[in-house]
């Protein structure tokens, strides 16, 4: 009798929390909840119309030769061209001679940023691309922007003088 009781009991407790409706505590919510929503609209298709979008002046920028040891830095200019508040989570370069430094405030709307790469071409020679992708709450969310160039040797560079 008693494993009825409880059957029952339990059964009733199961039945009454689940109403059909998805509860959320706004307390426990926070910017990085809207950070990662991928918004969709009614059928389940990706609905861009009012996310943020990071717009870059140009995705590229050509160094041309350089000796190595030289450190070449550039400045990738962007607006939001979105409809919400752009915020940057990450920005990571496809070689460790390469950094970026990034804004972390939310940019607004209409505003504008940097991100600042320089390269540090120490032991480098030939022919270089370096790729940083920026991570942000852009839809898709990774954007990448490239440095390319030529590194010659120091001593190949005294030579062609």
């Amino acid at each position: 009798m008693k494993f009825v009781g409880l059957c029952i009991l339990f059964s009733f407790a199961i039945l009454s929390c689940s109403n059909g409706t998805e509860k959320v505590d706004k307390q426990k919510t926070s910017a990085l909840d809207e950070f990662i929503r991928i918004p969709t609209n009614e059928k389940g298709e990706v609905d861009t119309s009012e996310t943020a979008k990071i717009t870059f002046d140009h995705d590229h920028f050509a160094y041309d030769t350089i000796q190595a040891g030289e450190v070449v830095k550039h400045s990738f200019t962007f607006t939001n061209t979105g409809k919400q508040s752009l915020m940057i989570s990450n920005v990571k370069s496809s070689c460790g001679c390469t950094i970026a430094d990034y804004p972390d405030a939310p940019i607004s709307p209409g505003e504008s940023g940097a991100i600042l790469s320089t390269f540090d071409s120490k032991d480098k020679a030939g022919p270089q691309i370096n790729e940083i992708t920026v991570t942000a709450n852009t839809y898709p969310q990774r954007t990448k922007v490239t440095l390319s160039g030529i590194v010659v040797p120091k001593d190949q560079e005294t030579e062609n003088k």
